[in-house]
């Protein structure tokens, strides 16, 4: 098995069988193989449409009528998962699920499982719907061998063999355990639409506070003098989280001028962010906060961005943005430990308040 992102991974393999059976008029459908991870169905006609999602139960049929409904088979990759792209936002994922509905992980529309199907499924169902055919027409039974096939790669590839491609994270989901691979780190089930947001969002902050906690207690840092990059990967962690959920909240139905200052909107600018979040959608993003814990998340932001943009170095800008009293200009500032800890409880709220109130309003 490959571990390396965007590698391809082949099919599981398996002969596929047309049978013409003895009164020479039917035909039966079956599969066969050594390395079956896992199948899926689909009902077609001959004439080449879709019908949809398919049990498996229903193998084996025997029909006459000239254009009847049978099945065909999709096959897993080797690591049991099956390709698919959102029919809406066009993005690729791997999901072990089937069924009639699917979610896409990155945009969180559902549709049918056969509007989720990759070209290369579109071609291979094709394939088989001709050889149906041929195998009727010629009353000839007839065997696709995919083993061979794979074989012969890359030599011989045909243009209906299905490729999987390895993305970058995958998830056993734990409300529905199914397993999914999707490209970034946030997403939705695929079969359930749970999504991993904020147990994200807590697992990724924790581990910052943590690393923290441990170098402190063997004494490779300072309590009052903690490396920014610690307090930078706080904020940089919530800006993902936000960023992907602002993406979710461009697919509610708006007009052209508020979907423009909603792409502008920057969680660096926490505050502003803020109002502009309830003014547009009522999510109360600093909700059970007072006055003075949104002004040191604002505080907080903002010495991120002058450790990032100056060095740490104190500006005429940042006094400007943030009236702290405290430093002078010009002054190198650092961070310490319960800055830190109190950022990271303080924003642990803020990112329950934003994923709570998304939901609410899908």
């Amino acid at each position: 098995m490959n571990n390396k992102e965007f590698s391809e991974i082949s099919p599981a393999g398996g002969t596929f069988e047309f049978i013409i059976n003895g009164d020479g008029k039917s035909i039966s459908f079956g599969y066969r193989g050594v390395n079956v991870r896992a199948l899926h169905g689909l009902r077609v006609t001959l004439k080449g449409k879709i019908l949809g999602f398919l049990a498996l139960g229903g193998i084996g049929r025997q029909k006459k009528e000239p254009d009847f409904e049978f099945p065909v088979l999709i096959p897993s990759d080797l690591e049991g998962l099956f390709g698919r792209n959102c029919p809406s936002c066009g993005s690729y994922f791997r999901t072990l699920s089937v069924g009639e509905f699917l979610h896409c992980p990155y945009c969180g529309i559902v549709d049918r499982l056969e509007h989720f199907l990759t070209e290369n499924q579109k071609l291979f169902v094709k394939k088989q719907i001709e050889m149906a055919r041929e195998a009727i027409n010629k009353k000839v039974s007839l065997e696709l061998n995919l083993d061979s096939i794979i074989a012969d790669l890359p030599k011989n590839r045909p243009p209906w063999f299905i490729v999987e491609n390895k993305q970058q994270n995958i998830y056993d989901c734990p409300k529905c355990q199914n397993k999914f691979d999707v490209l970034g780190e946030y997403g939705s089930c695929p079969h359930c639409g749970e999504e991993n947001f904020l147990d994200l969002l807590r697992a990724k902050m924790e581990r910052v506070k943590m690393e923290m906690s441990d170098q402190i207690a063997t004494k490779k840092i300072a309590e009052h003098d903690v490396p920014a990059n610690m307090l930078n990967n706080l904020v940089s962690t919530f800006e993902a989280m936000s960023n992907f959920i602002k993406r979710r909240l461009a697919l509610i139905p708006m007009t052209p001028k508020r979907r423009k200052e909603l792409e502008k909107l920057s969680f660096q600018r926490i505050k502003k962010a803020a109002e502009s979040l309830k003014a547009w959608f009522g999510i109360e993003l600093f909700k059970s906060l007072n006055g003075e814990d949104s002004n040191f998340i604002h505080l907080m932001f903002q010495r991120r961005h002058l450790f990032i943009h100056n060095n740490g170095q104190v500006d005429e800008k940042y006094l400007e943005e943030t009236n702290d009293l405290k430093v002078t200009l010009n002054q190198i500032l650092t961070v310490c430990k319960d800055e830190v800890i109190r950022l990271h409880g303080l924003l642990d709220i803020c990112g329950k308040n934003l994923f709570d109130e998304y939901r609410s309003i899908k």
